[in-house]
């Protein structure tokens, strides 16, 4: 599963670490593994500095770039969030958490 959970959201070769194929190659069908998938797409930094530039204060700055970070990675995690809440209920996922910090989720899967 979790394999096709990191390939499904990526458009290029997906990347799996060392620790997780080995995990995978271990640990029983049952078993949970902490995951992070970090979507591919990502806020353009120059666009949200723009952005960011206009703001009359630190605390508009601040406000405005947790504001536009947090709407942009719900919109691009919610595939992923609604697949891995289907996979919760049959029994094949535990918590389930988004980032908007980098554009990642975190969950407990089971092959």
């Amino acid at each position: 599963m979790l394999f096709f959970l990191i390939s499904f959201w990526s458009t290029a070769q997906p990347q799996i670490s060392a620790n997780l194929d080995e995990a995978l190659q271990t640990k029983e069908k049952e078993d949970f593994i902490p995951v992070i998938i970090t979507l591919q797409n990502q806020y353009n930094n120059e666009l949200l500095l723009q952005k960011a530039t206009r703001a009359n204060s630190p605390k508009e700055r601040r406000e405005l770039v947790v504001r536009e970070l947090k709407a942009y990675s719900q919109n691009e995690q919610q595939q992923l969030i609604d697949f891995l809440t289907q996979k919760q209920q049959k029994g094949l996922a535990t918590d389930i958490r988004g980032f908007w910090i980098g554009n990642f989720v975190y969950a407990h899967v089971s092959r």
